[in-house]
């Protein structure tokens, strides 16, 4: 029994971050929220992997610093539109969903889909869904997709991701015969409050120096006075007195779940591809091929 699918547009993502690492140090993206007024704000945000260093959670993570606007933003209105280039390979994708965070002192609350075991159990068999090229169908609003209700980043979320731990255990026996399915379906939990935690400390830990020293300086967008001035200039300098663990208070990392990706290849012959992938349940998705 598998225990986590790659949704069908992970491969291609991840493809083109690649390529993009072979001409760069990193790869960044925009990423947009509203705040509680309605009004959209869009900021470039370092791309940091996927959830557990694991592409088949299909979950992207950036960080922040939680006295940063954008925080504020996601506990008072959790969805998020990204959008991702890469001149590279010329693909462009645009992600949209709910996020979630991991600071000192929140993580995550997700909660199983009921009929995760049996989503899990069929994913091998229908991951995606093809829609035919039919007008009618074509009319992708009209369809009744599965969409993350409204909701701010401390509320619980429904999502089909398990515990890093439970997997481990799974795949060591899967070889094994005679597995009683309602044992297997009872250790199927999503992630501890320790994997959380854990997660943020890896992340902070692939961190480099310069990048950790940001989390230590005056609140981003305060007043500048001649203090924040020699703070800054003595930070820059390395020369505050502060070790590479200050400022870790102040790291968020930001956790992406995804219910509607589209993609367009454009390609080198002028003709390019367009597809919207949206997700129906757990990591069943259906793909449209539409006009780019």
């Amino acid at each position: 029994m598998p225990t986590q699918i790659m949704a069908p547009w992970a491969p291609a993502l991840a493809g083109s971050i690649a390529r993009e690492l072979e001409k760069q140090p990193f790869v960044s993206f925009q990423f947009a929220t509203v705040d509680e007024h309605g009004s959209p704000h869009v900021r470039t945000v370092i791309h940091r992997g996927f959830l557990f260093d694991d592409r088949s959670t299909n979950v992207l993570t950036f960080t922040t610093d939680r006295r940063m606007t954008k925080y504020k933003e996601l506990f008072n209105d959790s969805a998020f539109e990204l959008c991702f280039y890469s001149h590279v390979a010329r693909k462009q994708f645009r992600l949209r969903g709910v996020a979630r965070c991991i600071d000192d002192t929140t993580t995550p609350k997700l909660k199983l889909p009921p009929d995760i075991f049996d989503q899990l159990k069929n994913s091998a068999e229908a991951t995606v869904t093809l829609i035919a090229d039919n007008d009618n169908e074509i009319e992708t609003d009209k369809i009744d997709y599965l969409k993350f209700p409204r909701s701010t980043a401390s509320d619980e979320l429904e999502y089909p991701l398990l515990s890093p731990e439970v997997i481990a255990k799974l795949e060591a026996s899967s070889g094994e015969e005679g597995l009683d399915p309602e044992e297997i379906s009872a250790q199927l939990t999503p992630p501890t409050e320790g994997e959380w935690k854990n997660e943020r400390r890896r992340i902070w830990n692939t961190l480099s120096r310069s990048i950790k020293s940001t989390f230590r300086k005056p609140t981003p967008g305060s007043r500048l006075t001649e203090e924040k001035i020699k703070l800054l200039d003595s930070i820059g300098r390395g020369v505050d007195g502060a070790s590479d663990e200050d400022g870790l208070e102040n790291l968020v990392v930001v956790v992406l779940f995804v219910d509607k990706v589209d993609f367009v290849d454009i390609g080198y012959n002028g003709q390019g591809r367009r597809l919207i992938y949206r997700r129906l349940a757990g990591d069943h998705w259906r793909e449209t091929a539409v006009c780019p």
